[in-house]
């Protein structure tokens, strides 16, 4: 929605347009935003610097340029953009080590994942924070969906990768942890 609202910004100023909105034709914002998503996974695989963003009768007005939105969007646009969750979710990183007890060195592996993952200034905070443990893959944008895929087409049953366990607080167990039985009957009731 940030690029989206960016490249608004970017057609309403070379056109010398005051609200662009009111002008967009129906069901202009939903194409622009599927575009501005093609543009965002093009830039972020590092096929390239820049990425056209064309939507064909955008405006409902008389001027020929104006009516089409053409613009381009740069990945330095993408980050400007996205900084702000960059940080977010980077340090949100940092909280939840925090609250764990953890420092970054007791992480053996970080495999992103994720649509963004491509984008560099993500790269540049995972390998600064987990150092030699960051694997970045060529899949990564899409290897949650693909093993879900693989889940769905093998029928697999869904098990937990290790046990739910509880801290005993009676007195006859205190400091014992007892491990729950989740079995796929029970997930429901979760």
């Amino acid at each position: 929605a940030r690029l989206r609202n960016l490249v608004r910004e970017k057609h309403a100023k070379a056109n010398d347009i005051s609200n662009v909105q009111d002008l967009e034709e129906p069901n202009m914002d939903a194409r622009l935003l599927y575009q501005c998503e093609l543009a965002k996974i093009r830039l972020t695989d590092n096929s390239s610097e820049e990425e056209p963003v064309f939507v064909r009768n955008y405006l409902n007005i008389d001027d020929p340029t104006a009516r089409n939105l053409r613009t381009t969007i740069s990945k330095e646009d993408l980050e400007n953009t996205c900084r702000p969750f960059l940080e977010r979710g980077l340090g949100r990183i940092d909280e939840l080590l925090e609250r764990a007890n953890l420092t970054y060195r007791d992480i053996d592996l970080c495999l992103p994942t994720g649509g963004m993952v491509n984008l560099q200034k993500i790269k540049d905070g995972l390998i600064e924070r987990f150092v030699g443990r960051v694997s970045i893959v060529d899949n990564g944008d899409r290897i949650i969906s693909e093993g879900a895929a693989w889940i769905a087409n093998d029928q697999v049953e869904l098990k937990l990768s290790k046990p739910i366990e509880i801290l005993v607080a009676d007195t006859s167990g205190y400091g014992a942890y007892q491990t729950l039985d989740i079995t796929p009957l029970h997930y429901e009731r979760l």
